[in-house]
C-alpha cells in the first residue's frame, strides 16, 4: 500500500500536472523532461528528513513498474507486418550498435549507467530507461542523467535530422528510416518527421513502433547477462535481487507484463477505447514515477557524473546516425 504521506503525493501530482499544462508551450520538450527538471530543483530545496520522501520512493519503485507494464498496450505487433524485411535489419542494427557501443564507450561509468544510457538511445528513450533501471540496479541519479542526456540529444536531433536529410537529399523512405531508427522518443520522431511532411512522418512513426517492440527482448537480454556475469546492483538502488537460478529470477514481473500486454493488443480483441485508456494510464503513471525519481536526485551527484555520461551518450547517438546513413547508402 502507498505510504500515508499525503503531502509527498501532492508534490508529485502537482509537478506532474504543471508539466502537462506547460508542455504545449515548451515544444519540443516533453512533459517528462520538464517534470524531471522541476522535481530535481524542488527536491534539493526540501529537508533531507522530509517525511514525504517515502511517497517519492514508492512512486519510483512501484509506479514505475506498473507504468512500464501498461506501455505494452501501445505496441501492436500487427504494425510490424507492414514493413519490408530489410527495414527490420536497419532497425535491429541501430538497436545493437547503441547497446554495444554504450558498453565500450562508457567503460568508465557504472554498469547500470551503461545499460540505461544504451537502452534509452537504442529503443525508446524514457520508457526504455524506466524498464531497464530496476533490472540493472540503477540509482536515481543514474536514471536522471540518462533521461536528461537522451532527451537533450533527441531535442537536438529534431533540428539536426531534417537538415541532414535535406543535405544528403535522402528520399522519403530513407529519411523515415533514419528518423525512426535513431531518434529516441516518439515525440522526437514526430517533430523531425513533421518538418519533412506527412509521408515521412507516417513511415517514420511506423519504424519507431517496430523499434519499440525490441524493448522487451532487450530487457530480457540485460537480465540474462546480469545472471551470466553475476553483476550485483549498485549500492543504494532498489533493483530486483540478482540470483544465479536463471532468467526468470532476475527479470521482474512488469517486463513479462509488458510483453503480455503487447501480445493481447495484437490480437485485436480488446476495444480500442480500452487500449487507449490503458496507454494513457501508463503515460501518466510514468510521468509521476519520473517525477518521484527527480525529487530524490541530489544535484551534486548529478553534476559529478553528468558531463562524462553526456559525452558518452552523444558519441553513441553519433555512431547510430552514421551507421544508419551508411546502411541506407548501400
Amino acid at each position: 500500500m502507498p505510504p500515508k504521506h499525503l503531502m509527498g503525493w501532492l508534490v508529485i501530482i502537482g509537478i506532474a500536472v504543471f508539466s502537462l499544462l506547460i508542455e504545449p508551450y515548451l515544444k519540443p520538450i516533453d512533459s517528462i523532461t520538464s517534470a524531471l527538471l522541476c522535481a530535481i530543483m524542488l527536491g534539493n530545496f526540501m529537508a533531507p528528513n522530509y517525511s514525504g520522501r517515502s511517497a517519492w520512493k514508492y512512486s519510483e519503485k512501484h509506479l514505475l513498474a506498473v507504468a512500464t507494464m501498461l506501455l505494452g498496450f501501445g505496441m501492436d505487433l500487427r504494425q510490424a507486418l507492414n514493413l519490408p524485411p530489410q527495414y527490420w535489419g536497419y532497425i535491429l542494427a541501430s538497436v545493437v550498435i547503441a547497446l554495444v557501443s554504450a558498453q565500450l564507450i562508457m567503460r568508465g561509468s557504472t554498469n547500470a549507467m551503461r545499460w540505461t544510457m544504451g537502452a534509452g538511445q537504442a529503443i525508446c528513450g524514457n520508457s526504455a530507461i524506466a524498464a531497464a533501471a530496476p533490472v540493472v540496479g540503477a540509482t536515481a541519479t543514474e536514471i536522471g542523467v540518462s533521461v536528461a542526456t537522451v532527451n537533450l540529444l533527441g531535442t537536438f536531433g529534431i533540428i539536426l535530422f531534417p537538415m541532414i536529410s535535406s543535405q544528403l537529399q535522402l528520399p522519403i523512405e530513407a529519411s523515415a528510416l533514419l528518423f525512426g531508427s535513431v531518434l529516441q522518443s516518439v515525440g522526437h520522431v514526430a517533430g523531425a518527421g513533421q518538418a519533412l511532411g506527412s509521408d515521412v512522418l507516417s513511415l517514420a512513426l511506423l519504424v519507431k513502433m517496430v523499434r519499440i517492440l525490441w524493448l522487451g527482448p532487450a530487457v530480457l537480454l540485460m537480465g540474462w547477462l546480469m545472471t551470466r556475469v553475476n553483476i550485483q546492483p549498485a549500492a543504494g538502488s532498489r533493483a530486483v535481487d540478482v540470483q544465479p537460478e536463471g532468467l526468470l529470477s532476475v527479470v521482474p514481473w512488469y517486463v513479462w507484463g509488458f510483453l503480455i500486454s503487447s501480445l493481447i493488443v495484437s490480437t485485436g480483441l480488446i476495444p480500442q477505447n480500452v487500449v487507449n485508456l490503458m496507454k494513457d494510464a501508463g503515460k501518466y503513471l510514468l510521468l509521476m514515477a519520473m517525477t518521484g525519481i527527480g525529487l530524490g536526485i541530489n544535484i551534486r551527484q548529478l553534476l559529478s557524473v553528468g558531463p562524462s555520461a553526456g559525452l558518452g551518450g552523444a558519441v553513441i547517438f553519433a555512431l547510430q546516425t552514421i551507421l544508419v546513413i551508411l546502411l541506407l547508402s548501400i
